[in-house]
């Protein structure tokens, strides 16, 4: 979806990126992921470790920057390197 918009929206000078993470310590997230299978999902991620809104954040404003303007149609992965595997 993020492709097709993109393509779409050019014509308008309209950006469409997407941002994938993996699990965020919200505190949902944090509610959501307790026990056991925390410490089990973190060593499947090559960081081992789930990632923090504040890290989120600053993806998004860096897609919302002049610095991404010749950037469309991307999908930031934020997976500690779970998708290199």
């Amino acid at each position: 979806m993020t492709r097709v918009l993109a393509y779409e929206w050019a014509e308008y000078k309209i950006k469409v990126n997407a941002i994938s993470p993996t699990v965020v310590l919200t505190e949902l997230g944090k509610k959501a992921w307790t026990g056991e299978k925390v410490e089990k999902a973190k060593q499947e991620i090559p960081l081992k470790r789930f990632g923090f809104p504040e890290e989120v954040a600053a993806i998004a404003l860096f897609l919302a920057s002049d610095a991404t303007n010749l950037i469309t149609g991307e999908n930031m992965v934020m997976d500690g390197g779970n998708t290199i595997k």
